[in-house]
């Protein structure tokens, strides 16, 4: 795929998230990691497990950083999901996530988490 490609695929801007900001998947917790980037789109972050998520999923979300937000149920779908680093018994995999639809309540918390935890806007080209 070119960069072209990828550029014209992505629906909202990407941002580096500042600190630790955590994404939860519920209901129990199943998917816990470290946020790298988020947009209105979408996210990605780094967590522990050895098997791949579904493609497609339901899952209870919520954010902490500097605030937290629990936007309930949101349907989600894994754009990537790839061993990032394994020493023995634990990997890291990072996780890609586009939300297939969000409510404007959840639209709006996520556009203020985003104000309050992101730093950089993030380029394709380069």
């Amino acid at each position: 795929m070119n960069d072209n490609t990828t550029t014209e695929r992505r629906e909202s801007t990407r941002f580096l998230v500042e600190g630790n900001a955590i994404a939860v998947l519920g209901p129990l917790s199943e998917g816990l990691g470290q946020v790298i980037e988020l947009s209105l789109s979408g996210f990605s972050f780094l967590y522990d497990g050895k098997e791949e998520v579904p493609a497609k999923m339901e899952r209870d979300l919520t954010f902490f950083g500097f605030e937290t937000i629990c936007l309930g149920l949101v349907p989600m779908t894994t754009v990537s999901d790839q061993p990032v680093r394994e020493d023995g018994a634990t990997t890291v995999r990072r996780l890609g996530i586009r939300f297939d639809t969000l409510t404007p309540e959840q639209r709006a918390q996520l556009k203020r988490f985003i104000y309050d935890n992101a730093y950089i806007e993030v380029s394709d080209e380069g």
